[in-house]
């Protein structure tokens, strides 16, 4: 930014004139001043920047769907993947940026240093309108399992480094925005590096094709640690690790318990009572036993499906 401004007067005019065009309804006190003098603005997000408004998930438990694979995976490591954004189905992540904000290697920078996980509100699983497609395109096709998550943000040391909200399947109105950002810019003389503005509101907007998805989002960006990996397309990615359970003395990330874990409705009775929940009972018991777990031990169940759908 450039001038000689008072950065508390900056923000309370942004905040009341500006930013309410992009997100209706956002709370004052949920965009902070990063940094503020007769010199030097800077506006940021505080994690809870979607309480109240459309990206608000009103709830602090969530499904994810994946492979029998991947949750061995999760409980032998004590830990979920947060995968960048260049691994995203959507080729048009970051797409409703105003046009002339980015150029395309900019947008590659942002998308690969960008990492989230994909969830759904818990409530999906008593959906009998979406639950079985959500279950063939996740649930690897129902021979997967559903994970139930808590997340709680409370001991967070940190309220800047991870987001949750939920997707909003449609392009935002960037007409108002974008006039008075203008007319702000003027009065002040001054300029707002939008893209660092927009890059968090901008990951919770997807394409309408994508709405059968019903989707939270975790995110978050520009981690220290990450790993790469080679995704089903035979394409390298690059993923961030939560720790799973109690994390009270690493509070750098929201606390993330497993409540619940369902099995996909394609395995009988007899897997599910003799190898799956025979096998993970043990896991995490044991995982209780040595003092790796803290939590309460996650609810083993069957997914209703099978008595509907083979």
């Amino acid at each position: 930014m450039k001038g000689d401004h008072d950065g508390l007067g900056l923000s309370a005019d942004f905040m009341t004139n500006v930013l309410p065009c992009l997100i209706p309804d956002v709370r004052k006190e949920n965009w902070q001043i990063a940094s503020g003098s007769r010199n030097n603005f800077e506006l940021s997000l505080s994690y809870n920047f979607t309480d109240g408004t459309q990206y608000d998930p009103k709830s602090k438990r969530f499904v994810h769907f994946t492979s029998l694979g991947a949750l061995q995976s999760i409980v032998n490591e004590k830990t979920i993947r947060m995968y960048d954004l260049c691994n995203a189905n959507d080729p048009k992540e970051y797409g409703y940026f105003p046009d002339g904000i980015l150029n395309e290697f900019v947008l590659s920078k942002i998308k690969s240093n960008t990492y989230i996980l994909s969830l759904c509100d818990v409530d999906i699983l008593e959906d009998n309108h979406n639950i079985l497609n959500l279950w063939r395109l996740y649930g690897n096709q129902g021979w997967g399992v559903a994970i139930e998550f808590e997340i709680d943000f409370q001991l967070m040391s940190s309220t800047r480094d991870y987001f949750l909200g939920k997707i909003i399947y449609e392009k935002p109105d960037f007409e108002k925005f974008m006039q008075e950002n203008e007319a702000f810019n003027e009065r002040n003389d001054i300029t707002i590096d939008l893209k660092e503005l927009l890059r968090v509101p901008l990951c919770f907007h997807k394409s309408p094709y994508y709405v059968v998805e019903k989707e939270v989002r975790l995110m978050t960006f520009d981690v220290s640690s990450k790993t790469d990996d080679i995704n089903s397309r035979n394409e390298v990615v690059t993923f961030h690790q939560l720790e799973l359970g109690n994390i009270e003395s690493k509070n750098r990330q929201p606390s993330i318990a497993i409540k619940r874990i369902q099995l996909g409705f394609r395995h009988s009775d007899e897997y599910f009572k003799n190898v799956f929940k025979s096998r993970f009972s043990r896991a995490f018991g044991r995982l209780k036993l040595n003092g790796m777990w803290n939590d309460e031990l996650p609810i083993l169940e069957h997914s209703p499906l099978q008595n509907i759908y083979r």
